[in-house]
């Protein structure tokens, strides 16, 4: 039962109370003859009781008088609430917890209202919650990463980010419980991303070279087939072959290139525009398809470049001296960029070269000339497959190994000391052919060699100007069997045979 002190609502139920003395017409009711009884209480005191009374005996009227004065003065109604949750913390929690197993929705809206809030208090009601129910805690976390594998792979992403530690000994205890799961997702990596295994592969055995020779050997043991047809290939990937011919050498790279790279060939064609009159376009266009084969004619630039991922090739022009990027720059093709807007043509291509550094190669625009009055205007990669080369291209190299090809294919006095003293050391030196007639010196160099002696050491005797002929070696077979000396047959057999005239044509004529 609600009783209120309010005066207000007292008066109104002293107006009730003396409307219950008088009859329905409004006339005073007949009290009884009698002694009128001695009371020592005041009026006011009186009215209390008498309007006590009445609410008790009328508990209606009281709850609807005081609800209308709540509504007319709710601040008055909350101060009174307080002073009483205050003194009565048990009632007023017994009715909070009646109202919410009743209205949950009503529940949780305030709860969620609260805590926006009051993000600070949340937390550390969460907290305190989870620390003292670990498990409710991991069950609820359990059934929202369920729901919302996205947001749990961010979070986690996040906090590995920010604790690469705690996440590398979290996937070392995992890995060294569950080994067939971690072989399973480097093996799927590893097919993946074969150059990130090749490069991690080449780490480890540089550092314990040990363990990669007895993996070497033991695999050689169970694979002796395997190890005689890569063997071949090893020696063409780890060393750079220099010969004399430019036929052999482009042969010899596309031989190489397929042998060495599994992947699929990919074309570089050039961006040609002519510059002609009308009336030439046509011859230009013959002669230019007729000069594809040699670049020399087209100011170095190829008309269609057969490149793979992972292939070797070799600047055929100064892009930044600072850097190193100069010509005969050997690097190994990382990446093909393509430009998708403009019918997917390879914009730039990533090469990592010898002195470790990555760079991105764009095309370059050149302008040769045809005919009297025609120019091409190219625009093309200036790169070239370098499994092989010339021995003049070879010239300011500095190998660790290379294979010399010094046979017939020499044919200029001193090319024979540009192979040879390319490489560093005489471990990195494979003469695979060698004809000792094609070694020959200037002789105006070997009289300049003398004159230095006499002059800075004459401990050193002179070198002699032999004149003497030596007798000629047939070439033998190179290393590469299977390749090489197809390549070098097809190249005898092409050869246009020389028109001789006996002498007594030349004596008639």
């Amino acid at each position: 039962m609600i009783i209120s002190t309010s005066p207000e609502v007292q008066d109104e139920i002293t107006d009730h109370s003396e409307n219950a003395n008088t009859s329905r017409r409004g006339r005073p009711q007949k009290r009884k003859q009698g002694r009128p009884k001695k009371t020592e209480k005041s009026r006011a005191e009186q009215l209390r009781e008498s309007s006590q009374r009445y609410r008790k005996t009328h508990p209606e009227v009281n709850r609807r008088a005081v609800k209308r004065y709540t509504d007319k003065n709710p601040e008055v109604h909350q101060s009174a609430v307080k002073r009483y949750t205050d003194k009565n913390p048990e009632v007023h929690q017994s009715a909070v917890k009646r109202y919410t197993d009743k209205n949950p929705e009503v529940h949780q809206r305030s709860v969620k209202r609260y805590a926006d809030k009051n993000p600070e208090v949340h937390q550390g009601a969460v907290k305190r919650y989870t620390d003292k129910n670990p498990e409710v805690h991991e069950r609820a976390v359990k059934r929202y990463t369920d729901k919302n594998p996205e947001v749990h792979q961010r979070a986690v992403k996040r906090y590995t980010d920010k604790n690469p530690e705690v996440h590398q000994r979290a996937v070392k205890r995992y890995t060294d419980r569950n080994p067939e799961v971690h072989q399973r997702a480097v093996k799927r990596y590893t097919d993946r991303n074969p150059e990130v295994n090749q490069t991690a592969v080449k780490r480890y055995t540089d550092k314990n070279p040990q363990v990669n020779r007895l993996a070497v050997k033991n695999y050689a043991k169970k694979n002796p087939e395997v190890i005689k047809k890569t063997a071949n290939i090893y020696q063409a990937k780890k060393k750079l072959a220099f010969t004399g011919e430019n036929d052999i050498v482009n042969k010899l790279t596309d031989k190489i290139k397929d042998r060495s790279i599994q992947q699929s060939e990919i074309k570089l064609n050039a961006i040609d525009e002519i510059d002609c009159p009308r009336y030439l376009s046509k011859r230009a266009r013959e002669v230019l398809k007729k000069n594809e084969d040699d670049s020399s004619l087209t100011a170095g630039l190829e008309h269609v470049i057969t490149v793979k991922i992972g292939a070797r090739i070799m600047l055929r022009r100064n892009i930044d001296v600072s850097k190193g990027l100069v010509n005969g720059s050997i690097g190994v093709i990382e990446k093909i960029l393509w430009d998708v807007e403009s019918d997917n043509k390879a914009r730039k291509i990533r090469i990592k070269f010898n002195h470790n550094l990555t760079y991105e190669l764009e095309r370059v625009k050149t302008k040769f000339q045809i005919l009297s009055n025609a120019y091409i205007h190219r625009e093309q990669f200036p790169i070239c497959l370098a499994y092989a080369i010339t021995i003049h291209k070879s010239q300011g190299l500095s190998l660790d190994s290379a294979l010399l090809d010094i046979g017939s294919s020499i044919f200029s006095k001193g090319q024979a000391y540009v192979a040879l003293s390319r490489v560093k050391t005489i471990d990195g030196l494979h003469i695979i052919n060698i004809d000792p007639s094609q070694i020959k010196a200037q002789e105006s160099s070997i009289i300049e060699y003398n004159r230095l002696r006499t002059l800075y050491r004459p401990d050193l005797a002179s070198l002699a100007v032999s004149r003497k002929r030596i007798k000629k070696i047939q070439d033998t077979e190179w290393a590469m069997r299977s390749s090489v000396s197809a390549v070098q047959d097809s190249i005898q057999n092409n050869k246009p045979k020389k028109q001789t005239v006996s002498r007594k044509r030349r004596k008639r004529n």
